[in-house]
């Protein structure tokens, strides 16, 4: 590993520890170099999936104090983004399923479940790296492995 890369893997750490003690998640973090200027996107979310923007704000202000205490990044700075995953997020890991349980999903399948690569449907549940989904048009219940899943997005 880089020392770029040992460095990325220390700030999400440290976000990742930050959110957490807030109770939130840290769903994805972008960080963006261009010359001297450090970019820092991070999408975070209640487990339950529904954050609002105080808690964003609340985010966003602790994850200041811990970098700065932490002195990532040198005096030239850095500028911070953080924000919800949004409804046009493809959901993809374990933990996007469990924020969005009961919501409804398109989604589009590597190979044929029920006759079909691609079911709108309600997200019942996840274990074992597969979502347990109820079709909407059939009433069916199917079991879809999370790495068979080409994309899925939330139905608004």
């Amino acid at each position: 590993m880089s020392g770029e890369q040992d460095q990325h893997r220390l700030v999400y750490d440290c976000i990742a520890r930050v959110a957490e003690a807030i109770n939130l998640e840290l769903v994805e973090l972008k960080i963006g170099v261009h010359k001297k200027d450090v970019f820092l996107q991070v999408l975070a979310d209640r487990p339950d999936g529904k954050i609002g923007i105080e808690e964003c704000t609340k985010l966003n202000r602790s994850i200041v104090e811990a970098i700065d205490k932490e002195g990532f990044f040198s005096e030239d700075g850095y500028s911070l983004e953080v924000s919800s995953p949004g409804l046009d997020r493809p959901l993809v890991t374990p933990k996007d399923f469990l924020r969005n349980l009961n919501a409804e999903v398109r989604l589009w399948l590597k190979e044929k479940i029920a006759g079909k690569v691609e079911h709108v449907a309600f997200i019942q549940s996840v274990h074992d790296n597969a979502v347990v989904l109820l079709t909407v048009k059939e009433k069916q219940e199917i079991t879809v492995p999370i790495d068979q899943i080409v994309k899925c997005l939330l139905e608004i």
